[in-house]
């Protein structure tokens, strides 16, 4: 969308139309126009010249690079049960930017949940007998509040 408004501003230019003129044409702001004219103006070769904005450049210092990320996550998969503040320590980093990058990279909601044994029955030692005994406990409330209300 931006760039098809900067290719009208340059198109109308290349027309010879003024600033003002496309501005009131198109409805474009001030500041857009104006810039797109002074380098439209110090353009030698007016043929080449080419509407499009600078590229973002990605700091040089950024440390959530993509061999970072496959190292968290290695260390995450090998080992699951280490905290956030181990992992940062052996990485060099700080603790939020593994809990960022386990969390928006590496795609895990929760780090604890997918790395936790799963509870079950067998791993809390409770016996089959036992979960039977509160449904009978809930059925016998249940009458008892029935009896109350008659």
């Amino acid at each position: 969308m931006e760039y098809e408004r900067r290719a009208a501003v340059e198109t109308s230019f290349r027309v010879r139309k003024k600033p003002a003129e496309v501005m009131a044409w198109f409805g474009f702001k001030r500041t857009m126009v104006m810039n797109i004219w002074r380098k439209w103006k110090a353009y030698e070769n007016k043929d080449e010249f080419a509407v499009k904005r600078k590229a973002h450049n990605v700091r040089s210092s950024a440390v959530r690079t993509d061999e970072f990320v496959a190292a968290v996550k290695e260390t995450v998969d090998n080992d699951g049960s280490q905290s956030y503040a181990k992992i940062a320590a052996d990485m060099g980093c700080h603790k939020s930017t593994i809990c960022r990058t386990i969390k928006k990279h590496i795609g895990y909601s929760s780090y604890r949940n997918s790395h936790r044994m799963p509870i079950t029955n067998a791993s809390r030692g409770v016996e089959e007998g036992q979960d039977a005994g509160f449904a009978e406990q809930a059925q016998a409330r249940v009458s008892r509040g029935a009896e109350v209300l008659l």
